[in-house]
């Protein structure tokens, strides 16, 4: 029954975002409103008061965890050695050549 009562005062809100406070249908609306509320075992005046509270705004997630780019940047400290090692000593034997190559 709880859930009801929440949809049908989300229903309410939504309603009441979109009158003229001053009217008199605002008003009939904020009467049911505390009714909701009532039944529901709150008080519309918290709701209010919670209401012209300001939002605190979302943090935005990183775009990119820390241990990703952890990752990445010995992978490429990893690979700057091997071409460096190449490049200081290169392969000059023909031993090389008798490897066995991996066919598919």
């Amino acid at each position: 029954m709880n859930k009801s009562i929440d949809d049908e005062i989300d229903r309410v809100l939504e309603i009441l975002g979109g009158i003229e406070p001053k009217s008199e249908e605002y008003t009939k609306v904020i009467r049911n409103l505390n009714g909701l509320y009532d039944v529901k075992g709150k008080d519309v005046s918290q709701f209010l008061e919670q209401k012209e509270k300001p939002e605190k705004p979302e943090k935005p997630e990183r775009l990119v965890d820390y241990n990703t780019i952890v990752i990445a940047v010995t992978n490429l400290f990893g690979i700057l050695l091997i071409l460096n090692h190449e490049m200081l000593y290169p392969i000059t034997t023909k031993a090389i050549g008798f490897v066995v190559k991996g066919r598919i």
